[in-house]
């Protein structure tokens, strides 16, 4: 029995002490999500437990050591944690517990006793598939299954028919093209809706181009839409730029740090023999921070490029993410002052030239709107919308509230 967990922190700093799994008293966790009350929770418990990190997690882990019973726990989890967890964890007793939260924020997968008594759960199927196993399916919103030392599995449901909350990011950037997503009770392939936003963006927006290219690595499924060529020569050791630590405010050694745009300029150096002359067009994903926009467009005018245009396929992003994405202050967001479509088409577009010291005629931008980013999730009602409209699944603290400021 085990737990591979790598989560990069989002509540508290990216610290030693804050990676999982995390052990609290005789419960080891891993915990994918967001709480929104972790300030709350902190106070209610601080006198009654010494805790060791900053991260909301370690309260999660808290509950379960405190009931004996694991359902007894999952109650408590499910009463007193507002935001969104996705919880594995496991004691010394041999039972492990699999929680998922009622709105189901985030992917959660997991499959019955096999032929060889094994237990399988993920927060993507693409990881079962590597280990040959199909036959999975999806831990249900507000579900608590605990699976007891000798492999009997017991289960109980907490949702109260709650509305779903899926997050459309996880499906426009964070997943692997080959895993599946739900929507609308149906499965289905998340390249395959990458190639539908691609078909849906060059229908929007026909920008005129020599070379039809994607920003690595989600983008490339919504290249596949059509014929593309490869306008950068990937760093493949260069890391996952949306969670360095830059832009939280945390100290990072001098010596060793990049910022986000130099990362990204490391990380996708242009080919310079494909844009020298020509009119790039890129397909993105969802144009977050803009750094990476920014940071791509320098080094192809300094390739030679003549223009650069951008396809994204997400919605304007204006507003934080309280639900396990850490989407920065509303202030640092690339869309965040623009109320609609169009404008976040031409001041994007505009920020990214000044940046890059060329004419602003040379940069476009193009955004999907809401109802165009939902169409291949199953419409807007199943979906989080929140870092797009600023409506939360709900009320947000007032410890939170300075990261909605635009100042």
């Amino acid at each position: 029995m085990g737990i591979g967990h790598n989560r990069y922190s989002t509540t508290g700093s990216s610290t030693g002490q804050n990676s999982q799994p995390l052990k609290v008293g005789d419960w080891v966790l891993g915990h994918n999500g967001n709480l929104i009350n972790t300030f709350a929770l902190f106070e209610k418990y601080s006198e009654k437990h010494t805790f060791r990190t900053t991260t909301d997690s370690e309260i999660i882990c808290y509950m379960l050591d405190q009931e004996k019973d694991p359902f007894k726990a999952a109650e408590r989890i499910f009463d007193e944690c507002e935001g969104a967890f996705n919880i594995v964890a496991m004691n010394n007793k041999g039972e492990q517990v699999l929680i998922r939260d009622a709105h189901a924020f985030h992917p959660f997968v997991w499959t019955d006793k096999r032929d060889d008594g094994s237990i399988y759960s993920a927060s993507e199927d693409i990881a079962l598939a590597a280990l040959g196993i199909f036959d999975w399916k999806e831990v249900p919103p507000g579900e608590a299954i605990v699976i007891r030392e000798g492999g009997e599995i017991e289960r109980k449901n907490y949702s109260d028919n709650r509305r779903l909350w899926r997050c459309p990011v996880e499906v426009l950037y964070h997943m692997a093209h080959g895993s599946v997503y739900v929507a609308g009770g149906e499965r289905k392939l998340v390249l395959e809706a990458r190639k539908r936003w691609g078909g849906m963006l060059d229908q929007k927006y026909p920008f005129e181009a020599d070379v039809h290219s994607y920003v690595p690595s989600s983008g490339l499924g919504y290249a596949m839409c059509a014929l593309f060529d490869d306008a950068f020569s990937v760093n493949r050791f260069g890391g996952r730029i949306f969670m360095s630590p830059e832009g939280k405010g945390e100290q990072v050694e001098e010596a060793l740090h990049l910022n986000r745009i130099e990362r990204s300029m490391l990380k996708n150096p242009p080919i310079k023999k494909v844009v020298d002359g020509k009119r790039i067009l890129l397909k993105d994903d969802t144009g977050i921070r803009i750094n990476n926009a920014k940071a791509q467009s320098k080094s192809l005018f300094q390739a030679g490029a003549k223009s650069v245009a951008f396809q994204i396929a997400g919605a304007p992003i204006r507003y934080p993410c309280f639900m396990g994405f850490d989407h920065a202050q509303r202030k640092n967001l690339g869309a965040a002052r623009f109320p609609d479509v169009e404008q976040a088409n031409s001041g994007v577009a505009a920020a990214i030239a000044d940046y890059c010291g060329v004419e602003r005629n040379r940069v476009k931008v193009g955004y999907l709107d809401i109802d165009e980013m939902t169409e291949p999730l199953g419409g807007s009602c199943e979906n989080c919308l929140s870092c797009f409209t600023g409506v939360y699944p709900s009320e947000i603290p007032d410890n939170l509230k300075a990261k909605l400021s635009l100042d």
